[in-house]
């Protein structure tokens, strides 16, 4: 029997070109890179439901204990209850957050106040935010407000834009 083409053959099984390395290992990098970037946007994404998540829960828990007073004293005027802010033309994300956060930030002393207080000054929320800056990620941003309405629950209707858009267009 001839065992020569047999030698040739298994001889050539282990053995590797290095090019042959180099494209695999390519081939290994590329497929971490591409896993890094999708992993990063499902934890962004994971993130920004987290915060919307926390802040309902923050939302409603004060609800409750507004609920709670109010039901201990059923004689009570009308107050305001909690706030709620929309962002108009936002696609989400942590701008529309971040944005909704420093909103109610301004406005939070309003809450359990009589609503008297805006039937006397019913500017006040679009005094207290118009026009206000803060800075996201070394980006500094305008709040505009659109719509206020006033009832137990304050509901804004607000627009951001860039503090450089917004003079170059003045």
């Amino acid at each position: 029997m001839d065992y020569s083409r047999y030698r040739r053959w298994k001889g050539n099984i282990g053995f590797m070109k290095s090019r042959d390395i180099a494209l695999i290992l390519l081939g290994g990098i590329m497929g971490c890179a591409v896993m890094l970037i999708i992993m990063g946007n499902q934890l962004q994404t994971s993130y920004e439901d987290r915060k919307k998540l926390s802040d309902e829960v923050t939302e409603l828990q004060q609800e409750k204990t507004s609920l709670e007073n109010r039901l201990q004293q059923p004689n009570q005027q009308p107050v305001i209850e909690k706030i709620h802010v929309d962002v108009l033309g936002s696609d989400g994300g942590v701008t529309e957050i971040q944005t909704i956060d420093f909103v109610k930030a301004q406005l939070a002393w309003l809450i359990n106040k009589p609503l008297s207080l805006l039937v006397t000054m019913p500017d006040l929320p679009v005094k207290m935010v118009d026009g206000r800056t803060f800075r996201i990620d070394q980006k500094e941003l305008m709040v505009h407000v659109e719509t206020v309405t006033v009832s137990e629950t304050l509901y804004l209707r607000v627009t951001v834009s860039s503090v450089n858009d917004s003079s170059s267009s003045s």
